[in-house]
């Protein structure tokens, strides 16, 4: 059997990556490639630009490797959000354990809405702006010329956590369901490892020194970083040959991280901004403490 059977759903931005790498490293885990394949994610139409899925047999293919590991981990943030992903990964693997890492949804907003403009699907950097923008671009108009999905920039949609989770815990066993909070994951690794521990039932032997990852970076080469992110359709097959290269070697990608981008200052919105973001989003907050039983009054604080 080679098909996923644990589950790394969302959300973005809140440590996903460190979570699946930190999980990735233990024997017991495959991690294949790419992690996040977003295969199950039809309603949302993202699809990782490094490989082509075309039918479950390519989804599937991923995790061929894993055939002899006790966890195969698929690892696509859009799971959470997606309207059919998390019923679709139920079908396929009845059994399956699943993981949601949840962050403030303020900050993971604005996180995200960097992400975006790093990735060149957004063009418009007051965070505000962007929120207020989605009235319009939901219906087509004033959207940046390299956006790829439209989708990604409903960003009180994106943000909207606690709608998100419900919708999982409506299929998904409280016992196959384990929730992180994104303090935890940078600051305590020691407890994170031994809630994957008990909840998965595996032995310690996880590398932590794979960390939180916290620097938010920019691109140095403006015409590069087009290319690489909206090449043309002729250059579409070896931009994605490349792209795979460099992703699944760690020195090659920390070396080609370090020559096309630079550190950058994480950009913080303005005070009466931030406010209006949690004013907002203050009602998922106040649902997401229900339905986790945290005391995210730290959460709901204006800066």
């Amino acid at each position: 059997m080679s098909e996923p059977n644990l589950f790394l759903v969302g959300a973005p931005k809140a440590g996903t990556t460190s979570v699946a790498e930190l999980l990735g490293s233990h024997k017991d885990v495959f991690l294949g490639y790419p992690k996040e394949p977003c295969f199950l994610s039809s309603d949302l139409g993202s699809r990782p630009s490094s490989v082509v899925l075309n039918s479950m047999s390519d989804y599937l293919r991923i995790y061929v490797g894993g055939t002899s590991h006790r966890y195969r981990l698929d690892a696509s943030t859009t799971y959470l959000r997606s309207s059919v992903a998390v019923e679709r990964a139920m079908e396929l693997s009845p059994d399956a354990a699943f993981i949601v890492c949840l962050r403030n949804p303020v900050d993971l907003l604005v996180a995200f809405h960097q992400e975006m403009i790093f990735n060149l699907n957004e063009d418009e950097p007051d965070v505000g702006r962007a929120v207020d923008l989605w009235r319009s671009r939901r219906n087509g108009r004033d959207l940046p010329s390299r956006c790829t999905d439209p989708q990604h920039l409903d960003y009180l949609s994106i943000a909207s956590l606690a709608t998100q989770l419900e919708s999982v815990m409506n299929f998904v066993p409280s016992d196959r369901l384990l929730l992180l909070r994104f303090e935890l994951i940078g600051q305590e690794p020691d407890v994170v490892e031994q809630h994957l521990v008990d909840f998965l039932g595996l032995s310690t032997g996880f590398d932590k020194s794979l960390g939180h990852r916290k620097s938010r970076r920019s691109h140095r080469f403006g015409p590069i970083a087009v290319a690489i992110q909206d090449p043309p359709a002729a250059l579409e097959p070896a931009v994605r040959v490349t792209k795979r290269l460099v992703r699944r070697n760690p020195l090659i990608r920390k070396a080609t991280t370090s020559v096309l981008t630079r550190p950058t200052a994480l950009t913080s919105p303005s005070p009466d901004v931030r406010r209006r973001l949690l004013e907002l989003l203050r009602p998922e907050i106040e649902r997401l403490e229900m339905l986790t039983g945290w005391d995210l009054s730290d959460w709901s604080a204006d800066a």
